[in-house]
Parts: C-alpha cells; sequence; structure tokens
C-alpha cells in the first residue's frame, strides 16, 4: 500500500508540473502611412504596455533613398511629463542605415525604451511614437509581452500537491504499521 501511494504521488505531481504553463504574446501593430515616412503613434493604445520592462519592441526598416545613405531616419517620440521628448535609444538619436543594408531590425526592452526618456516610471509617457523620415520606412513593428515561451511551472500548483501527496504517504504508512 505504501508504494502504491507513493507512485499515485509522485505521478500526479509530475502530471501537473507539465500542464501549467505560460506563453508569450506577440502584437504586431498597424503602421500608418507605409512606405517612406511611415509611422506608428500612440503604441500603449495599440497593445505596447509600457510596464513591463521585459517585453520587447521589435523594428524592421529600410532606408529607400540612396542619397540618404547612412543619415538618420527614425526614432521614437513621446509626450513626457507634459513635454515632447526624443528618445535617445538609438545611435546619435536617429535610427540609420544604407540602401544597400536592405531591411533592419532592431529590437529594444521596454526598460530600455522607458529609461531612453530619461524616466523610471512609465506612466510619465504617453503618445509613444516611432516615425520615419529622410527616406527611412518603417517595414513592420511588434511587441511581445515578455512571457517565457517555452512555458514555466506555477509553484503554488506543484506545492499544493506535494501537501496533498505527503498527506496520502503518511495514511499509508499508518496502515502499514
Amino acid at each position: 500500500m505504501f508504494k502504491k501511494a507513493l507512485a499515485v504521488a509522485v505521478s500526479a505531481t509530475m502530471i501537473l508540473s507539465m500542464a501549467v504553463v505560460a506563453s508569450a504574446e506577440t502584437v504586431s501593430i498597424e503602421i500608418q502611412n507605409p512606405g517612406p515616412g511611415s509611422c506608428v503613434e500612440d503604441m500603449e493604445t495599440k497593445g505596447v504596455d509600457l510596464t513591463k520592462p521585459t517585453a520587447t519592441v521589435t523594428l524592421v526598416t529600410k532606408q529607400t533613398d540612396d542619397t540618404k545613405d547612412g543619415w538618420g531616419y527614425g526614432n521614437f517620440g513621446a509626450n513626457v511629463n507634459g513635454a515632447w521628448t526624443d528618445s535617445t535609444i538609438a545611435k546619435n538619436g536617429e535610427i540609420a542605415s544604407a540602401v544597400a543594408d536592405g531591411e533592419k531590425t532592431w529590437t529594444y526592452t521596454v526598460e530600455e525604451l522607458v529609461s531612453s526618456f530619461g524616466v523610471t516610471d512609465p506612466s510619465a509617457i504617453a503618445n509613444l511614437k516611432f516615425g520615419t523620415w529622410n527616406g527611412g520606412e518603417l517595414v513592420s513593428l511588434t511587441y511581445n509581452d515578455g512571457a517565457a515561451a517555452t512555458g514555466a511551472v506555477v509553484p503554488v500548483a506543484v506545492i499544493s500537491l506535494i501537501g496533498v501527496s505527503s498527506a496520502a504517504v503518511a495514511a499509508a504508512s499508518k496502515k502499514r504499521k
């Protein structure tokens, strides 16, 4: 009886551990004015949660004007504490590349993005925007909420099951005496 109760307890713990997982959510955000001069305005109303520091914002951009190769052509901006502010996240304050570079991918954590506006409190930021100029084009913008993509076991569920299993083992042990 003791061995049987222990085997059931161990099997139940393993089943629960494998069933409780978290998954990542990725949101593709619609671009306004596709093509050169494209932008995304008010990102926080389109699914970008600035309170999740490990979440990421990924941009795919390209330079479309070979007369402006290497020029800055894009950046984030926002209303920060009531004043329009440009982000300092990109080198020299702007994203830049050459036509020959093709599409470039830029990924930033929300924590990096928030701090690039000189604040630590995300509630100080409103109307977050990414815009392009000088022949730059925003090809895509996605937001990933930062949840573990491979899944994670919720410890509370495992602990409570272990508590039940321990009771079953104790009961079986008493009967054995």
